[in-house]
């Protein structure tokens, strides 16, 4: 049989038109889609900043932290809202809000607490650089003795840390005052530029002392780097736990300085030959040496919180007690050879400060953050109802379009 040439001309060509149809139809569908999905990121994105730009402005003033107030349903309402204005009228397209996700990015989470905190040490670090003052540290020159508070115990059960007293052991101190020279080599133990050099760089500008505490409108505490140190629930307990280590750190310096100097040695052998009989003598020969050291450790605190200078390392010349303190201690005030050189009560902090654990004084920087809040804006205050970041998804037409951003 013979095939009709002619014929299969205009077949062919409607085949080939069918098809290119059929692939426009597919080429518009995907395109379409395509479309939707690129202009749903668009507006994610604007959705999303629309979230982060409600972060609160005190919280920002007073510690540099970006963060918004909210939880997931808030959140969901508003992007529901905003999506709506936006999705309601478009033909065709169905949309829903899906796997929003605000509980991740909570400042109580340890990593973000830390990633804004660090975020803000930098800026601190560059406007130093540049002299440029950084507000909301305003220092308190009011008599120290003075203002001292205690967390009540309504705020002390919604602490971040739990009211977990943790911190420098003594044992630590001790071994650490054994093998260091010169104290302020302690901070070269946490490297120049790490995490934690920006958070310890951080407490020690934005928290005040028993020395230079912050004004009273801007802190519930007055001691607040000793709070980070002990984590006391008072000031007065914070004060002493930080007395105690300066004054067990300087012991064992001061007890090595006896040791290799014969002629303290020699005053104290003189006095254990007059007063104690040989069978007792070198038990009692310690124990007086000990006592000693403590007595001048004792004098070396009481230097330091009355804004003295005390070295590491003694000399005949700075070494301030004699060898009646051993045995009658340090009755009343201090002695002052008036040192020129040497470290400050601060510098024993911040050397304290960079010893500490990244959680411990993480979570206590919380704790003394929303103790402020509370008291200066906003008696209901929580850091765990606030947020550094978002997330979630919008479901279009069977098309799932996620937006994640962290401040």
């Amino acid at each position: 049989m013979c095939l009709n040439r002619k014929g299969s001309v205009p077949v062919l060509a409607a085949m080939i038109a069918t098809g290119m149809m059929l692939l426009m139809v597919v080429l518009i569908y995907f395109a379409r889609n395509g479309a939707i999905v690129t202009n749903t990121k668009a507006l994610n994105k604007l959705w999303g900043q629309a979230i982060l730009a409600e972060y609160d402005v005190n919280l920002n003033k007073d510690y540099g932290l970006l963060a918004y107030k909210g939880n997931d349903a808030e959140v969901q309402s508003k992007l529901t809202l905003y999506a709506g204005h936006t999705l309601s009228n478009a033909k065709g397209i169905d949309w829903q809000v899906e796997n929003v996700n605000i509980s991740s990015y909570s400042l109580i989470n340890l990593d973000m607490f830390k990633k804004q905190l660090v975020k803000a040490a930098k800026f601190q670090l560059a406007d130093d650089v540049k002299g440029v003052v950084i507000p909301g540290v305003e220092h308190d020159k009011k008599e120290a003795d003075q203002g001292e508070e205690t967390i009540s115990s309504g705020e002390y059960e919604v602490l971040p840390s739990g009211g977990a007293d943790t911190g420098i052991s003594f044992s630590k101190l001790r071994e650490l005052a054994g093998n260091v020279r010169d104290i302020k080599n302690i901070q070269y133990m946490v490297k120049e530029g790490s995490d934690k050099f920006f958070t310890c760089r951080y407490a020690l500008h934005k928290f005040g002392t028993y020395l230079e505490p912050r004004s009273d409108k801007d802190a519930y505490l007055r001691n607040e780097q000793e709070y980070l140190i002990c984590g006391k629930t008072s000031d007065k307990k914070n004060r002493k736990a930080v007395r105690n280590r300066i004054i067990a750190f300087q012991e064992v310096i001061n007890l090595a300085y006896l040791h290799q100097h014969p002629e303290k040695t020699a005053a104290i052998d003189g006095l254990v030959g007059t007063l104690i009989p040989p069978p007792m003598s070198a038990a009692t020969r310690e124990a007086l040496i000990a006592a000693w050291a403590f007595a001048e450790s004792v004098n070396d605190y009481r230097l330091l919180i009355n804004g003295k200078k005390v070295p590491l390392m003694k000399t005949e010349a700075t070494w301030a007690t004699d060898v009646t303190t051993a045995v009658t201690g340090l009755m009343h005030g201090y002695i002052d050879n008036n040192a020129e050189e040497g470290n400050t009560y601060g510098d024993y902090l911040k050397y304290m400060v960079y010893l500490l654990d990244e959680e411990t004084i993480n979570f206590r920087m919380m704790d003394l953050i929303q103790l402020s809040m509370r008291q200066k804006h906003y008696p209901s205050f929580l850091i765990r109802d606030f947020n550094g970041g978002v997330s979630f998804t919008i479901d279009v037409s069977g098309k799932d379009v996620p937006y994640e951003k962290v401040y």
